[in-house]
C-alpha cells in the first residue's frame, strides 16, 4: 500500500460524525442508531421528517417497518463508505444467502422511499454490474423475476423500471418468451418491453448488455438531473 494511500485531506473527512443520533426502526422491530447530521445530507425525507413538527422530529424516531433491517443496514455503510454491500447477504435468523440482485432491489426501492437521488444511483450502477455477471443460464436471478415488484413500487418510466426492461432485451433470446415461467410479468412491463424490442429492431444493433446502445452511459438510469453524477464526485 502506498504510504500516501494512509493520509487524506481533512477537508475531505466524512460529514455528520457527531451529534446527536436518531433512533431507525426495520422491520421485525430491529433497530439502528445513525448521525442525524450525517443522514439528513443525504436523504431528503430524513431531513424533512426530523426537520418539522412531525411526531418523529420530537421522538427522534424514524419508523421504516415495510422495509428489512439488512436493506437499512446497506444503506448505512454506505453512508460511511459509498460502497454498497450487497454481496452474500445473509438476513439474521436465516441461513440462506439472498440473491444480490433481490438484495439491491430492495436498496433501490428504500432509497426512492426516503429520496436519496445519490443512493439511488449508485446502487443502479451496482445493479448494472451485477446483471450483467449473472450467467444466462441462472434461472434464479434473472433481472425480470423482479418486474412486477419494481412496477408495482416506482412510478411509470422509473429509471429503474427503464433498467430492468433494458437488461432484458439485453440477455433475453427468443427461446425465453416461449417458455412458462413462475413469476408475473406485469403488463406494463411487457409493453415497455415491445417498445424497446421494436427500436432494437429498426437498429439491429447487437443484444450485449456491454454493446447495446441504451446501456452504454449509465446516467440514463440515474437521478441526478443536472447536477454532477456520483462517479464524477468520488473521483479526487
Amino acid at each position: 500500500m502506498p504510504m500516501s494511500s494512509l493520509r487524506y485531506e481533512y477537508k475531505d473527512r466524512l460529514p455528520g460524525i457527531g451529534g446527536p443520533t436518531v433512533q431507525v426502526v426495520l422491520a421485525d422491530e430491529r433497530s439502528f442508531f445513525i448521525y442525524e447530521s450525517l443522514i439528513c445530507s443525504s436523504s431528503r425525507y430524513f431531513d424533512a421528517a426530523l426537520g418539522s413538527d412531525w411526531a418523529e422530529a420530537q421522538d427522534r424516531v424514524i419508523h421504516l417497518t415495510e422495509y428489512p433491517a439488512h436493506t437499512f443496514e446497506i444503506y448505512m455503510q454506505w453512508l460511511f463508505s459509498n460502497n454498497v454491500h450487497s454481496l452474500g447477504v445473509v438476513p439474521d435468523g436465516h441461513s440462506t444467502v439472498l440473491s444480490e440482485w433481490s438484495v439491491l432491489v430492495e436498496a433501490y426501492l428504500l432509497g426512492d422511499y426516503i429520496q436519496d437521488t445519490k443512493f439511488k444511483d449508485t446502487v443502479i450502477d451496482a445493479m448494472f454490474s451485477c446483471a450483467i455477471n449473472i450467467p444466462l443460464s441462472d434461472d434464479l436471478q434473472k433481472p425480470c423475476m423482479s418486474a412486477d415488484e419494481i412496477y408495482h413500487n416506482t412510478p411509470r418510466h422509473s429509471p429503474l423500471q427503464r433498467l430492468v426492461v433494458d437488461l432484458t432485451v439485453a440477455r433475453e433470446g427468443p427461446g425465453f418468451w416461449s417458455e412458462e415461467h413462475e413469476y408475473e410479468l406485469p403488463t406494463a412491463f411487457l409493453k415497455d418491453m415491445l417498445a424497446e424490442l421494436a427500436i432494437v429492431a429498426a437498429g439491429g444493433f447487437p443484444l450485449e448488455p456491454s454493446e447495446a446502445p441504451r446501456l452504454s452511459c449509465l446516467c440514463k438510469y440515474h437521478c441526478h438531473g443536472d447536477d454532477p453524477c456520483h462517479r464524477k464526485e468520488d473521483v479526487p
